[in-house]
């Protein structure tokens, strides 16, 4: 799952997402904190069946970014301008 959480207590503060039997992983805030980029697919890394996602930092606004399974997605990353 995604979440936020506070960086002194280290308490989770928001959960942005509740995906049962998938790992969401390689999470990249945008430069302006509003929206949160991530890579979901199975439980092991090998980026086969992975696919690319961005939500508002609010846990609104799930948007699949890249629906085809079959190719490999790690990392994502944001432009500077966002």
């Amino acid at each position: 799952d995604v979440v936020v959480r506070d960086l002194v207590s280290g308490a989770v503060t928001a959960q942005l997402t509740n995906t049962q039997f998938v790992s969401e992983r390689h999470v990249a805030l945008s430069p302006d904190g509003s929206r949160v980029a991530y890579i979901e697919g199975p439980f092991e890394d090998s980026g086969d069946g992975s696919r690319l996602f961005i939500i508002n930092a609010n846990g609104t606004g799930r948007t699949a970014i890249s629906p085809d399974t079959s190719l490999s997605y790690s990392q994502p990353a944001w432009r500077p301008d966002g």
